[in-house]
C-alpha cells in the first residue's frame, strides 16, 4: 500500500532580525550611599562598558563651596546614562559653583536646584526609557545653617532617605541580602564603620554581578567638606601616608565581614574584630567620632 504523501507545511514566517539600538556606553554601576551618625559615605566601582569594551570612569562626582557666608559639600554617585549623568553635573555646577550670585547657599536652595536639573536633563532626553539616571547625593551643609541630607533621586523624582541608599546593581537582590546579614534594624553607626560596609558591598557585587568591576570608589562627606578615600590623585586625607594603605584597609574590610558571616564565631570575637578595624581606619585616615 502505497505511503499517502502530504503537501509540506508552510514555512513558519520568521521575522526579520532589527538591531537593537544600543547606544554607546552603559554604566551597569554599583552605587551605594550610607548616611551615619556624623556623615555620608558613598562608594561605586567604576566600570563602564561599552561595544564589548571595558574601561574605568569616575562614577562619584563632588562639588564643594567655600566662601564667608557659604560652605557645604556635595556628593553625587548614580547608575544610568553617563552621558545623562554628564549633563547632570553639568547643569549643578553651573547653578551652584559659577552662578556668582548665590552666596549663602543653604540646604533648601541646594535641594531644590538638583530637583530642578534632574527634571530638566530627563526632559530633555530623546529616549527616556533608556537615556536616564538614577543618583544618590549626598549633601552637608555648614555656613549659613549646619544640615546633612541623603537626596535620593529616581528619574525625575527626589526624596530624602535615611539609612542606606540604593542605586543600579546596589539595588539588587544580593545587595539587599548581604545588607540584611550584616544591617542593624536601626542603621545607627559612624562614617568609620559605614566606609568597611561599603568597601565590602561593592567587592562582593564586583565579583558576583555581571558588569561591575574596576577600582572601588569610595567618598565621605562630613562638616561641609568631602575626603576621597581611594583615589591618590584627589585626595583630602588628614594623614599623608601611602594610598597602599587605603588597599590594606579594603582587604582588612573583606576579611572582617568573612568573619562576620561566619555563624561559628562568637559574638566577642566579632566586636574585637571590628573595635581593630575600626581604630586602623581611624589612625590612618583621622576620622574621630
Amino acid at each position: 500500500m502505497a505511503t499517502p504523501r502530504f503537501p509540506p507545511l508552510p514555512k513558519r514566517p520568521v521575522p526579520p532580525y532589527i538591531r537593537p539600538n544600543e547606544r554607546g556606553n552603559k554604566a551597569m554601576t554599583i552605587a551605594l550611599g550610607f548616611k551615619c551618625i556624623d556623615g555620608i559615605v558613598l562608594c561605586s566601582d567604576s566600570q563602564i562598558t561599552g561595544h564589548a569594551l571595558k574601561f574605568s570612569a569616575t562614577k562619584i562626582g563632588v562639588l564643594n563651596r567655600l566662601t564667608e557666608n557659604s560652605q557645604w559639600a556635595l556628593g553625587v554617585t548614580y547608575a544610568g546614562d553617563p552621558d545623562v549623568m554628564d549633563s547632570f553635573y553639568d547643569r549643578i555646577s553651573e547653578r551652584l559653583i559659577q552662578d556668582k550670585q548665590a552666596e549663602a547657599q543653604d540646604a533648601a536652595s541646594i535641594k531644590e536646584v538638583i530637583e530642578e536639573s534632574l527634571h530638566s536633563v530627563h526632559e530633555k532626553s530623546a529616549d527616556k526609557d533608556n537615556e536616564y539616571i538614577d543618583v544618590i547625593c549626598a549633601l552637608s551643609v555648614r555656613r549659613p545653617q549646619p544640615k546633612t541630607l541623603m537626596l535620593v533621586g529616581r528619574r525625575t523624582t527626589l526624596h530624602e532617605a535615611d539609612g542606606i541608599a540604593f542605586a543600579g546593581a546596589g539595588d539588587s537582590s544580593l545587595a539587599r541580602f548581604l545588607v540584611e546579614r550584616i544591617h542593624p534594624e536601626r542603621f545607627d553607626v559612624y562614617v568609620d564603620e559605614a566606609m568597611l560596609w561599603g568597601a565590602y558591598l561593592v567587592e562582593q557585587i564586583k565579583e558576583f554581578v555581571s558588569g561591575c568591576g574596576k577600582k572601588t570608589q569610595m567618598v565621605v562627606i562630613k562638616n561641609g567638606a568631602w575626603t576621597d578615600i581611594f583615589d591618590s590623585s584627589e585626595a583630602r586625607l588628614k594623614s599623608e601616608k601611602s594610598i597602599s594603605l587605603a588597599k590594606n584597609f579594603q582587604e582588612c574590610a573583606q576579611e572582617l565581614f568573612a568573619s562576620l558571616l561566619n555563624p561559628e564565631n562568637t559574638t566577642e570575637t566579632l566586636h574585637q574584630k571590628i573595635d581593630a578595624a575600626k581604630k586602623e581606619i581611624n589612625d590612618f585616615y583621622g576620622i574621630s567620632n
